[in-house]
């Protein structure tokens, strides 16, 4: 019989052994923005977990063009990928040719055709298609004492951000407009994102409408718990400064209960893209070429 037990025990640890060597799952996104124009996601998901592929070109252009290059030979060409748009519907992306970055604004690296044919953003995805799970979300409605806190947040920071604007000097007032654009996730009623489209009204008596402020609030207590200002035009500064962030697609990963959102990603000099961010902290774990 203590020759058996051992026998189990030794068993129980072979396999074990065996399972944490295994191959974690490996997950590489893309972005389907218009036309069968798309790029790569520069991070990837093993196990459950995202991790940088390509490090910022800024660290080591030759580093960056090498890891970029073995990054985009694992996407596979000419087979049908799992897909969904923005409002969730699942759909099939084959990327048909890869293109080398030529260092243009607004480049693509793919060319794809998507099943059913649909007009917003497409998220895809390699490996199963149940590695990545939509998550429902509902509308929520911002009270009057929270839009009053969101205000306050606002202003804080767009007075922040104005010391790093294009024209020195510059004086103005952020006013939010319009309904904000709320999400709260089916069985995570403590947090709620709110994108707010804004105005800017400068000492000259110009009008600009293309700021917007995006927040992840717990809605119980008024608490922010991230925050960004943002806006197309303004200076290359830190993203810490400028932002533009907005939902468009919530979901889980296989494996894991942390909750994900991917939306716009815009920098504030001439660079849009897409990223992924993570609802609890709003973390960006991944962003597009």
């Amino acid at each position: 019989m203590r020759t058996r037990a051992l026998d189990s025990f030794g068993l129980a640890i072979l396999c074990s052994l065996v399972a944490s060597a295994a191959p974690q799952e490996r997950i590489l996104f893309g972005v389907e923005m218009w036309g069968g124009n798309a790029n790569p996601f520069l991070d990837r998901v093993e196990g459950a977990l995202f991790k940088r592929s390509v490090p910022s070109w800024r660290d080591s252009a030759d580093v960056w063009s090498a890891r970029l290059e073995e990054h985009l030979q694992r996407y596979p060409l000419d087979r049908a990928l799992p897909g969904l748009s923005m409002d969730g519907r699942e759909v099939r992306v084959t990327i048909d040719s890869v293109s080398e970055p030529m260092g243009d604004l607004f480049e693509t690296l793919f060319s794809v055709e998507v099943e059913p044919a649909v007009e917003d953003p497409v998220l895809f995805w390699t490996g199963p298609k149940d590695g990545v799970q939509p998550l429902s979300t509902s509308g929520a409605v911002v009270s009057p004492e929270l839009r009053s806190i969101l205000e306050e947040h606002a202003d804080s920071m767009f007075r922040a951000a104005l010391p790093h604007y294009m024209h020195e000097g510059a004086q103005g007032r952020l006013r939010l407009q319009g309904e904000p654009e709320t999400f709260v996730v089916d069985g995570h009623p403590d947090l709620m994102t709110v994108f707010v489209p804004a105005t800017i009204e400068w000492q000259s008596g110009r009008i600009d409408d293309r700021p917007s402020v995006f927040f992840i609030v717990e809605p119980s207590s008024g608490s922010v718990v991230f925050e960004r200002f943002g806006h197309p035009e303004w200076s290359p500064v830190s993203d810490e400064i400028v932002l533009t962030v907005r939902p468009r697609l919530f979901f889980a990963l296989r494996g894991s209960d942390e909750v994900y959102f991917f939306g716009n990603w815009q920098l504030p000099w001439e660079h849009f893209g897409f990223g992924i961010f993570e609802l609890a902290t709003g973390e960006l774990v991944a962003r597009s070429f």
